[in-house]
């Protein structure tokens, strides 16, 4: 197991939440990682682990004393590009009718040790970002003169057409203790129940309205079950 799969058997074993993994299929279809059940809930979950890399090592400051730069020069591109591939791992559960969630680890490190910012690419700001959408520019025409002008576009990985089979998108904490924060999908067609990922110290959040007007709001989650 990778350390962000050994942490989240964990966390469920602490919450009393029955967890199994899921057998691979190679060459049949791509796989999520575990089956939870929790107080009668069941979910399928595909663990994402944030990891050093040579585009990410630069990124991140050694020295304490110092905030380290975003990890990227477009903001929530770590966080859109593994929700972006847990989605496709959960993709092939869609026909079970199953709350389906991705749940995603920092565990960057700079020689040997966690780096001295853990989930700075994972906070509520960039996970909203990276499920509904950025400000991005990019290079268009002016018409008639050529001149080139950059205009602001915004790309969506989750709207009320895409991957609403994600039921949820989950940042998995272990500082200072083993905890979940839960990013409910405004548009998911089965709703992940609030019992689920519930422990004193966990959260459920959800957006106030349409994502498109409240870009980096989220409330505590309400749910009617």
């Amino acid at each position: 197991m990778t350390v962000s799969e050994k942490c989240f058997v964990d966390y469920c074993y602490r919450r009393g939440y029955a967890v199994e993994a899921i057998e691979r299929q190679p060459n049949v279809r791509k796989t999520a990682d575990f089956r939870v059940t929790a107080h009668g809930h069941r979910a399928i979950v595909e663990i994402k682990e944030l990891i050093s890399n040579d585009e990410v090592r630069p990124a991140y400051d050694p020295d304490p004393n110092r905030k380290p730069k975003k990890s990227s020069d477009v903001f929530a591109d770590r966080a859109r590009t593994h929700i972006a591939e847990a989605a496709e791992q959960l993709r092939s559960y869609r026909s079970e009718g199953l709350p389906l969630v991705g749940v995603l680890y920092d565990n960057i490190q700079l020689n040997g040790r966690r780096h001295p910012f853990p989930y700075i690419d994972l906070d509520a700001g960039q996970i909203d970002a990276g499920m509904y959408g950025y400000h991005r520019e990019f290079p268009t025409i002016v018409s008639g003169r050529g001149t080139p002008r950059k205009k602001p576009r915004i790309e969506r990985l989750m709207t009320s057409e895409e991957k609403r089979y994600v039921s949820a998108v989950c940042v998995l904490y272990d500082i200072p203790e083993l905890q979940m924060r839960t990013y409910h999908n405004f548009y998911a067609k089965v709703p992940l129940p609030a019992q689920v990922f519930s422990g004193q110290a966990d959260l459920h959040l959800m957006k106030p309205a349409d994502p498109a007007i409240c870009p980096g709001e989220w409330i505590a989650y309400t749910s009617s079950d």
